[in-house]
């Protein structure tokens, strides 16, 4: 009687340590990965003979929401050319591209762009979670490519 009395405690105490360690290692894991900017995607490469057989197909850039707006400087083109997601110089051999970003919205827009002739492109984002996924007001010279829009009340 008395060994199963130590086992049970044992056996008790055993568990009591991988609950633990568990719980420890889920709090880590989304630890790490909420504090990641960068996520990459990989895919088999069928064709290579080596043993690196993953190739990579992108890399997103989480980032809050982008309000850009052509009226109010500091808020423009000009100011979001300066910012890590943004690219291009706005003219239509070189548009300004938002490209492979992960954007929740928070329950506004995800991406709002107002007042703008310039030439740009949204390209392989994905947003989520917003008022409108995409919203526009009064734009010209805009594409939207291959976007996936979830949870929002509106995508565009």
């Amino acid at each position: 009687m008395y060994k199963s009395k130590i086992f049970k405690k044992r056996k008790v105490k055993t568990l009591g340590w991988l609950i633990i360690l568990f719980s420890v290692s889920i709090f880590l894991l989304n630890y790490g990965l909420s504090q990641s900017n960068l996520k990459s995607v990989y895919q088999v490469d069928k064709n290579n003979s080596s043993e690196d057989i993953f190739t990579e197909l992108k890399i997103s850039i989480v980032v809050s929401p982008i309000v850009i707006d052509d009226t109010i400087p500091g808020s423009d083109w000009a100011w979001a050319v300066t910012q890590t997601w943004c690219s291009g110089s706005g003219t239509e051999g070189d548009p300004y591209l938002l490209e492979n970003l992960e954007i929740d919205g928070l329950g506004g827009d995800c991406i709002s762009i107002q007042n703008s002739n310039a030439y740009f492109i949204i390209r392989a984002c994905t947003l989520s979670n917003g008022y409108n996924g995409v919203y526009l007001y009064t734009v010209a010279n805009g594409k939207l490519i291959a976007n996936i829009f979830s949870d929002n009340t509106y995508g565009i």
